[in-house]
């Protein structure tokens, strides 16, 4: 009785999606063809896309992924950086979870606009964009990633901070990805000696 049971609750809710969908004539005929299958596939994804970017974008803590993040995809970075400790921080950086200032000031209840960087006299907010281009702190190694980035997009040096921050963590360029990622370590691994 209880398989019978499982049964009718998973082809119902077969049903029910292919209902949901608009394609009630598959299971009306109780068979799908590759295209009808590639169809509902899509359908269901596209949904889910939808649905994932709302929630996304209602987040204020993923402000900043939201604005990375135009698509539902495996980032290249993903790929690309072969070091775990330096994708591990890469990623970390990506989806807000590290120690900057403007993470810590959050958990801490602190205005955003107090959250200042601890590391120079700067009296900025210490979150990705300074962390990647304006902490003196790093100052020596960002200017080789800042050369490196410069020399395959020269155009890099006329964006604004926010931009320059942008373009860094949605790169597709393998070179300017490891450069970024060696810099992302490096960086993290000073703030806590000098914390």
């Amino acid at each position: 009785m209880m398989v019978k049971s499982r049964a009718q609750n998973w082809t119902t809710s077969v049903k029910n999606v292919l209902h949901h969908f608009g394609f009630d004539e598959c299971w009306d005929a109780q068979t799908i063809d590759n295209c009808s299958l590639y169809k509902i596939k899509r359908a269901i994804l596209s949904s889910y896309e939808n649905f994932w970017h709302a929630e996304v974008r209602k987040s204020p803590k993923l402000s900043l992924y939201a604005d990375l993040k135009s698509g539902y995809k495996m980032e290249k970075y993903l790929t690309t950086v072969k070091k775990f400790s330096q994708r591990k921080e890469f990623t970390s950086l990506r989806i807000s979870a590290h120690h900057l200032h403007i993470e810590e000031g959050r958990y801490n209840k602190i205005d955003r606009q107090l959250r200042i960087c601890r590391h120079c006299h700067l009296d900025k907010v210490e979150d990705e964009a300074h962390f990647l281009g304006e902490c003196p702190m790093y100052m020596e190694h960002r200017s080789i990633l800042f050369k490196h980035v410069i020399s395959q997009v020269p155009s890099f040096n006329c964006l604004n901070m926010h931009m320059k921050c942008l373009y860094l963590l949605t790169c597709e360029d393998e070179s300017i990805i490891n450069h970024l990622s060696k810099y992302i370590e490096m960086g993290m691994d000073m703030r806590k000696q000098n914390l």
